[in-house]
């Protein structure tokens, strides 16, 4: 899903997390690079499903994204600390992404 412009509060928390960088990554005009966000996007949509059950206010790191879209510094910053909180979870991801198939698909 690439858009001009960041979704609405009301969207999923994966759908708002894909639109986001993907407005970044075509603010560069680099087609190649929209293309390649667009499929690490793709590859972590499973992971981004689970941050709501995972993660405490993980709809405040979109919100800081997108309200940072027009400001560089801002971005920085708000980029820092989402991909931050994501990897001190790291685990948790993993976990609650693998558990079912270690289980047997049980």
């Amino acid at each position: 899903m690439t858009i001009g412009r960041a979704p609405s509060a009301a969207t999923s928390g994966e759908a708002r997390a894909r639109a986001i960088f993907c407005t970044i990554a075509e603010r560069t005009g680099n087609a190649t690079l929209v293309t390649f966000i667009e499929g690490l996007s793709d590859r972590l949509a499973v992971f981004r499903t689970r941050e709501a059950e995972i993660m405490e206010d993980a709809d405040g790191d979109l919100d800081l994204l997108q309200a940072a879209l027009h400001d560089a510094a801002q971005l920085r910053r708000a980029l820092r600390r989402y991909h931050r909180r994501r990897l001190a979870h790291a685990p948790e991801f993993v976990w609650a992404t693998t558990a079912n198939s270690i289980a047997g698909g049980v």
